[in-house]
């Protein structure tokens, strides 16, 4: 993938998940890639995240502040609560798609974890190259997702083992959408 054209400076190309789905091939079990989202500094860490369904991530707590993490996103809405530094809480991700989490305390707090039902994914580097080996020698579509643009496809067929790809991916959103509270409310401004 190539780096050559990004909008903003800003964009953080090394946020961008490949994956790949065959067409005619559903793993009877998909293997779990559970993983861990940090909440340090007030930012989660990573804040982009791929993991396959039925994975679970952990979200330890490593400030010396209380987090509420959170996600109204349909395909898994959960509400870990208040929770204080040194403790972490849980979740398991069934269902595929994509999760807006945020933090009920913090506004700027954001995570966006895209569930798969393919083991067949990677992170792309800072410079835009990846590397997605151990494919199917089955059609298939070549998915590139950024958390700040859409979802581009590419259809593929048979061996795609080094091969190269040069896409363009174009980042359309801010930097954190806006976007409303737990409660669906927006979040008030504190007054010092």
């Amino acid at each position: 993938m190539d780096q050559s054209k990004l909008k903003h400076k800003n964009a953080e190309i090394n946020k961008t998940i490949v994956y790949f789905e065959p067409q005619n091939a559903r793993l009877s079990v998909l293997p779990t890639t559970d993983a861990i989202i940090t909440t340090q500094n007030k930012e989660f860490k990573p804040n982009v995240l791929a993991i396959t369904a039925g994975s679970e991530v952990t979200f330890p707590n490593t400030d010396r502040i209380l987090h509420n993490v959170f996600s109204v996103s349909p395909e898994s809405e959960f509400d870990l609560g208040l929770y204080a530094a040194g403790t972490s809480k849980s979740v398991t991700f069934e269902e595929s798609g994509v999760i807006y989490v945020h933090c009920n305390v913090h506004h700027s707090m954001q995570a966006d974890i895209l569930v798969l039902e393919t083991p067949y994914f990677t992170q792309v580097d800072a410079t835009g190259k990846f590397e997605l080996s151990g494919l199917p020698e089955l059609a298939g579509t070549l998915k590139i997702w950024h958390p700040r643009g859409s979802i581009k496809g590419l259809q593929l067929t048979g061996d795609m083992n080094n091969r190269n790809i040069n896409q363009t991916v174009v980042i359309t959103r801010p930097k954190v959408p806006k976007h409303r509270n737990k409660f669906g409310n927006t979040y008030r401004r504190k007054r010092y």
